[in-house]
């Protein structure tokens, strides 16, 4: 919030003591001003003199019902942690570790629905819906997401807003590409439920073609870096820069020094969570079990032709000094 903002909401706290006028201004305010945080007392004060503006008319009430489930999401207690990823990065699989781990339920947090496929939104960018954000933490309080999101300066106020702990998984890109195209090729000839509701052909977006099936390998994996190979490096960029600028804090995993090293997982974990002793435990039981692990090999980029490689670094050069020549191997280079 900038200090603009923060002076304007001390302020209409203290007006809205005086008049009904005043609360509801107050009212709006808060409501145009999704990214404001409020300390617990604000929140105490805001919902006390929100409080009688009900009953004018139905339009009003519905308004303080979003605004004040904002806010008692701003005080609600528990463990919010989500695990933003690039694709095929392993997400799945500590996703679901953390919810064992933790003992909470796992959410969706770009949808109202279970199920990103079953609500067909695997074509949309995994950007998180402020309403399912609300519906989760007052259902649940505590809880686990996993979502393949960018960091945004949007993001970053709703981290901070309703106390959400952010893991935040990279790995090679040539790795993902490869690991991508087998998803892909089981998607596309899946009959689940799943998949039929989700409507394939729109769940890549109009990234692939319809005949990516049959085409040969090379093919599909230039069409996929093509399609996805600046995605990755825009989300690797994105949460360097969020993690430099201090505003969060997001706790940065490697595919292949964590995911594919269980004991050191275990314990980057634990420390980073400040886990206690029943559920380092369930972490020891539990890192071993791998859900939704397609090979889980590192260095299956290299299948991937020579100048489709070049490709990549070539975008990836694009970023400058930003990316440093330790990085720029790590992402684009063959492990």
């Amino acid at each position: 919030m900038v200090q603009k903002e923060e002076e304007v909401l001390l302020e209409m706290l203290a007006l809205a003591k005086g008049s009904v006028g005043k609360r509801l201004d107050l009212l709006y305010f808060l409501a145009k001003h999704p990214w404001l945080h409020l300390q617990p007392d604000q929140v105490a004060d805001a919902i006390g003199f929100l409080g009688p503006l009900r009953g004018v008319s139905d339009q009003q009430d519905a308004l303080l019902n979003l605004v004040e489930a904002r806010l008692r999401c701003f005080v609600q207690e528990g463990c919010r942690v989500a695990v933003f990823s690039m694709p095929k990065s392993g997400s799945t699989y500590l996703s679901d570790l953390m919810t064992k781990v933790l003992g909470v339920p796992r959410v969706n947090l770009d949808t109202c629905a279970e199920s990103n496929t079953n609500a067909g939104c695997n074509a949309r960018e995994d950007e998180l819906d402020e309403f399912a954000l609300v519906q989760s933490t007052l259902v649940y309080g505590s809880w686990v997401a996993q979502h393949h999101t960018k960091a945004s300066a949007s993001l970053m106020y709703l981290l901070r807003n309703y106390q959400v702990y952010p893991i935040v998984m990279v790995r090679n890109i040539l790795d993902c590409i490869v690991s991508m195209d087998d998803m892909m090729m089981e998607w596309n000839t899946a009959e689940s439920e799943a998949v039929s509701r989700g409507h394939i052909f729109f769940n890549t977006g109009g990234r692939l073609p319809y005949n990516f099936v049959s085409l040969d390998a090379p093919e599909r994996y230039r069409i996929l870096l093509e399609a996805w190979g600046r995605w990755y490096l825009e989300f690797y960029i994105s949460w360097k820069r969020a993690k430099l600028s201090q505003f969060c804090s997001p706790l940065i995993t490697r595919y292949e020094e964590h995911v594919s090293n269980p004991e050191a997982l275990s314990s980057l974990l634990a420390e980073s969570l400040g886990l206690d002793s029943g559920q380092v435990g369930r972490l020891g039981q539990s890192v071993d079990q791998r859900v939704r692990f397609n090979k889980g090999v590192v260095g299956r980029g290299a299948v991937i032709p020579l100048e489709q490689r070049d490709f990549l670094r070539a975008l990836a050069s694009g970023f400058g000094e930003e990316l440093a020549a330790e990085e720029l191997h790590y992402l684009v280079g063959v492990q």
